[in-house]
């Protein structure tokens, strides 16, 4: 098995990606653990290309395998904590493109906890907002508003894109739980910070929540508006998904 591994990789080695469930099948088989570095990479990139396809049971597989043996490393230097903390979301990931929310959840915890240990304050901030966005979907108005508020204290004044995003997603959660005065103070900084930092893409993810909030509040013509300007920026970046889901909204909104 391990000849075969280092068969593929010297004639794929312009192509590892495609061929990455292979060799880590094969390492794995022929006995390489995690101090074989090339099976934790290999098990990430098979994760990595499994997700690209929505393949996420098999995403999920790949990366729970990597979280495994990177965690049974004692005295594990800071550059494999930091393997392991991106691992951790990763699994998280994919347990939630499956459905399995409370799994995910759990895990989601875990990649916290990790990146606050290790000072990832921007990785931290990120997952923050990705989580108080699920939190949000579920009604869970405190708990969602309580994880943004980490995030933000996170990064705390730095000019960060994800910065502007939690911003966005506390105005969200807020303007839900009845707050509109606060939530609508939250998008405008929000706003400012994104377009300060040129982020197109940060500003159109503003603009997704701002959208979703006018409609709450019936306020649907501003909600078309925010999500036609939302539609070009994620059409501009390139954000397929992003702009069917606006363009679902749109309809919904001209339609009410």
């Amino acid at each position: 098995h391990l000849a075969i591994a280092a068969a593929i990789e010297a004639v794929h080695a312009d192509d590892l990606k495609a061929y990455a469930a292979d060799l880590a099948y094969h390492l794995a088989r022929g006995g390489a653990g995690g101090q074989d570095g090339r099976l934790v990479r290999y098990l990430r990139m098979a994760g990595d290309r499994a997700m690209e396809t929505a393949a996420y049971a098999e995403a999920a597989d790949h990366f729970a395998r990597a979280v495994s043996l990177l965690e049974r490393e004692p005295g594990a230097q800071k550059e494999d904590r930091g393997s392991l903390a991106e691992l951790v979301e990763r699994l998280a990931m994919a347990l939630r493109s499956q459905g399995r929310w409370d799994e995910a959840r759990k895990v989601m915890d875990e990649a916290l906890r990790l990146y606050e240990a290790l000072g990832r304050t921007e990785a931290l901030g990120r997952l923050c907002g990705v989580l108080s966005y699920q939190l949000g979907w579920a009604a869970k108005w405190e708990e969602a508003v309580a994880v943004a508020s980490r995030g933000l204290a996170a990064l705390g004044d730095l000019p960060n894109p994800d910065r502007a995003r939690l911003l966005a997603a506390a105005a969200w959660v807020s303007g839900l739980a009845g707050d509109y005065a606060g939530a609508t103070g939250m998008f405008a900084a929000a706003r400012e910070l994104a377009g300060q930092l040129g982020d197109e893409a940060a500003l159109a993810d503003v603009l997704q929540l701002q959208t979703i909030h006018h409609m709450a509040w019936v306020e649907l013509a501003d909600g078309v508006a925010a999500g036609l300007r939302e539609a070009e920026l994620y059409e501009a970046t390139g954000s397929l998904w992003e702009i069917g889901r606006a363009s679902c909204r749109e309809r919904v909104s001209s339609v009410v």
